[in-house]
């Protein structure tokens, strides 16, 4: 057989872009230069095989646990609960970046 191995028969490939993404601050090129691959072999090691998506520039899994979500759901619930006791008071601040990214800019503030 010719030409190059896939990713999935090179373990140890996965296992190296593995431990450099164990910090989750590590970016694109420090893993290319930790691990000595092209940026197109650790894209698809890091998507295709470790399931990790970049978000709020972090490393993490593409799903969350049960316990991550029933954590999720809780916060919400209070953020609600706060609203629904007090919503003259309760304030939502939207990034300026939110805004140059499309989205309405709802900024309400409490009263004084």
């Amino acid at each position: 057989m010719s030409g190059r191995s896939s990713i999935k028969d090179d373990l140890a490939m996965v296992k190296k872009v593995k431990a450099v993404i164990d910090d989750r601050r590590s970016t694109m090129e420090r893993v290319m230069v930790g691990t000595g691959l092209s940026y197109g072999i650790v894209c698809r090691i890091i998507h295709e095989e470790l399931h990790m998506n970049k978000v709020s520039a972090h490393w993490v899994p593409r799903l969350l646990m049960p316990l991550q979500k029933q954590t999720r759901h809780d916060f919400s619930q209070q953020n609600l609960t706060l609203l629904e006791r007090n919503e003259d008071n309760f304030f939502l601040l939207v990034s300026s970046l939110w805004t140059s990214a499309g989205y309405t800019s709802m900024i309400r503030r409490p009263k004084k």
